[in-house]
């Protein structure tokens, strides 16, 4: 039997669901940066810290792990893109890089800013609570100092949330994502090391645009503005379909927190100020004896609350604040060489 023959015995012996069946594609190629960032936002997605995970401290610090593991990932991608291959400087996705590299440092100076304000806030609380502490039954010259710092805690709140109005960098930050999340596209061609270093240095730019936005809702004692609602286009690669849905379950846990309590900010702080008016009215109420003194223990256990979770985040902000810093010294330096 000749061998065209017996192909087409065998073809017509094959099952006809077989024979007809369609062929299924090839999964699109990811790139490295795209399996190890969606790997990274779904298990930020998954742990549980509390309830509402995505307003504690605990979070938030994790939170600002990724947003630096991710800027180091890039430094290492632009020093690699840099060595193997000049073909990947691309000037103008370069240059739109430090454009919102600069809103991005301004954002974290912004988010010092209010760090220092809250540790002016707690140390102020933490003389009324000198003037309590200590004492069975304080006398009426250390309520009255409790009552006077206690006082002018309220008027710095009044104040912080006053000067927030003026945080334009923080506010447009929301913008800014809403624009780059529209705007964005996966790597088509993880050959390409223009391509790949295009997909880093956007995803860099999202995950920091967003826990920058994170920061600054919680770091507030009257927000005004939540994380903005983002669609996102209808090709896109895993990670940034993952980052997404992490933008838009931190944005339903905000909404959610507003509507049921009128709370948006970070839980150590809400509860911070709300031990504080608590015992300010047990003074002006002339409460004392065991009231009192239940009181200021409270207030003394969400002190330290936000010494022991809250103050860590500040050094690890810093961090995040050199691997900016980095990033852009070695763009500019990709630019300087390519000259």
């Amino acid at each position: 039997m000749r061998p065209s023959s017996l192909l087409r015995t065998i073809s017509c012996k094959l099952p006809a669901s077989f024979s007809h069946s369609p062929v299924t594609p090839w999964p699109p190629a990811r790139t490295a940066f795209d399996r190890w960032l969606t790997s990274e936002l779904d298990e930020l997605r998954s742990n549980p810290f509390s309830l509402d995970r995505f307003a504690t401290a605990a979070w938030l610090s994790k939170a600002l792990d990724l947003a630096v593991a991710v800027q180091h990932f890039t430094t290492k991608s632009i020093a690699g893109a840099h060595a193997t291959n000049s073909s990947a400087i691309d000037r103008k996705m370069i240059d739109n890089y430090l454009d919102d590299d600069v809103e991005l440092l301004d954002a974290c100076n912004g988010l010092r800013e209010r760090m220092d304000a809250i540790k002016q806030y707690v140390d102020r609380l933490s003389i009324a609570l000198h003037w309590l502490e200590g004492e069975h039954e304080p006398s009426e010259t250390s309520i009255k100092r409790a009552r006077e710092a206690l006082e002018l805690c309220q008027l710095m709140e009044k104040r912080c949330s006053e000067l927030e109005k003026c945080r334009s960098n923080l506010r447009r930050l929301g913008e800014k994502l809403v624009i780059i999340t529209q705007s964005a596209r996966p790597c088509e061609d993880v050959s390409n090391p223009r391509a790949q270093l295009h997909e880093v240095l956007s995803g860099s730019r999202m995950v920091a645009l967003l826990v920058a936005g994170m920061l600054g809702i919680a770091l507030s004692f009257k927000p005004r503005r939540g994380i903005p609602s983002v669609q996102p286009c209808r090709s896109t690669a895993s990670w940034m379909s993952s980052l997404h849905e992490l933008q838009k379950e931190v944005r339903e846990e905000f909404d959610r927190r507003r509507r049921r309590d009128g709370l948006v900010g970070l839980d150590e702080l809400d509860a911070m100020a709300m031990a504080a008016r608590s015992l300010g009215e047990i003074i002006s109420r002339r409460g004392r004896g065991d009231q009192l003194k239940v009181a200021v223990d409270v207030f003394k256990r969400r002190c330290e609350e936000m010494e022991r979770r809250v103050w860590p985040l500040e050094g690890k902000l810093d961090e995040l604040y050199r691997q900016l810093i980095g990033i852009r010294v070695a763009l500019l330096g990709m630019l300087t060489v390519a000259c």
